[in-house]
């Protein structure tokens, strides 16, 4: 009996020992709940890294904004104190013309007054003399049919198709971003924005210019949701030529055709959306784009380039996509062109600047010269066509 006593204690001591069903699920269950306890803290760290760093960027890229209440109080403010101004603005957009405009935007007469308008540290004063001067050189100069079709869904002014794609410039009203500037250039690839410009006729006193009205661009923005596989094709058809130069080559037709001699564009510190956040991304969009097109600064901050604009000619032993280089030059032109002979068939012709028709572009160099200078004796001065005083 004393062997089976000792095998029946040794059976009991290993059943003791080994884990019944109920003490392998207590088992696991303590288990699972560690390796979710891990998972729950390991989660929370991530997410408390990702708030950290977004409200880091936050507190650097976009500044927190004052509430509702006092950004209305402070443009009442303004309106009060700038009564003589907006009167002037207001009887100016009362025009049977701008009837449209200002029911599709009723903000449109107060633009002036808001914390930014085209560029950062204008005073109220020059925010309203770009705005009437702008508006005004568009009623003295562009049919009233053609003006009003170009404050609403725009004018196709330029079309071309390239390596399969069809481009289309086209000139309207800036929209969402209307503080950055009044009128948009918009690219389209097969019928989709590619990029954006936004420009604005403001005087020439506005921008330290010697000449009376100058083109300001104050946004240069691509269009973030394009497919990258799309955007590979527009890039080749084009000759991956940047597309802000391409619209550049636009406006500068557009300046020929209304007798404008200089451009200037904001650098990236006096764009109303900076970042210091994105200073990097910024400066390739302004900075690198105004270089590359030969724009040079002034002392206000703006590069500045006369009409037409320069190309600049490469040294022909440091060339090394040579026939890249002349299709792009070839498209810049063409567009440029296309802009120029659109706006100088619909535009009503000036009396303040001598226009230059394409026939007497064709003629000798002497000849156009003579031409020229009998057009300007004509006139009595090289003043702006518009009065802010």
């Amino acid at each position: 009996m004393e062997p089976k006593t000792a095998e029946a204690e040794c059976a009991v001591m290993l059943r003791l020992r080994r884990p019944g069903p109920l003490h392998r699920n207590a088992e696991c269950s303590k288990h699972k709940k560690s390796v979710n306890q891990q998972k729950l803290s390991l989660r929370s760290s991530k997410c408390e890294g990702k708030l950290d760093m977004k409200n880091e960027v936050d507190s650097v890229a976009a500044p927190k904004r004052p509430s509702r209440m006092w950004l209305v109080a402070r443009l009442i403010w303004r309106a009060m104190t700038n009564l003589g101004t907006l009167r002037r603005v207001i009887q100016f957009l009362s025009a049977p013309l701008f009837i449209d405009a200002v029911q599709d935007n009723p903000k449109l007469a107060f633009k002036f007054l808001t914390d930014s308008y085209l560029v950062n540290g204008l005073s109220i004063k020059d925010r309203a003399d770009c705005f009437l001067h702008h508006y005004g050189l568009l009623q003295e100069r562009v049919p009233t049919r053609a003006l009003r079709q170009m404050l609403t869904w725009g004018l196709d002014l330029c079309e071309i198709n390239e390596g399969g794609v069809h481009f289309v410039v086209r000139c309207g009203s800036s929209r969402p971003c209307g503080k950055e500037g009044e009128q948009s250039l918009v690219l389209l690839a097969d019928g989709e924005v590619v990029y954006t410009i936004a420009f604005t006729f403001v005087p020439g006193h506005i921008t330290q210019s010697k000449h009376p009205d100058t083109v300001l661009v104050s946004r240069v923005q691509g269009e973030p949701a394009f497919p990258y596989d799309k955007l590979k094709i527009v890039q080749q058809a084009a000759a991956r030529l940047r597309f802000g130069s391409l619209l550049l080559s636009s406006l500068d037709g557009i300046a020929q055709a209304f007798g404008i001699k200089e451009i200037a564009c904001v650098s990236s510190e006096l764009q109303l959306s900076y970042a210091p956040a994105f200073a990097t991304r910024f400066k390739h969009a302004y900075e690198e784009l105004f270089e590359e097109r030969g724009f040079a600064l002034n002392k206000v901050g703006l590069y500045v380039s006369p009409v037409p604009m320069p190309e600049r000619v490469r040294d022909e032993g440091k060339r090394k996509y040579a026939t890249r280089d002349r299709a792009r030059l070839s498209l810049r032109l063409q567009v440029s062109a296309s802009c120029h002979n659109y706006f100088r068939g619909l535009l009503i012709p000036s009396t303040a600047e001598p226009h230059l028709e394409m026939n007497d572009a064709d003629l000798p160099p002497l000849e156009r010269a003579s031409r020229l200078a009998q057009q300007k004796a004509a006139l009595p001065s090289e003043t702006s066509s518009l009065s802010f005083g």
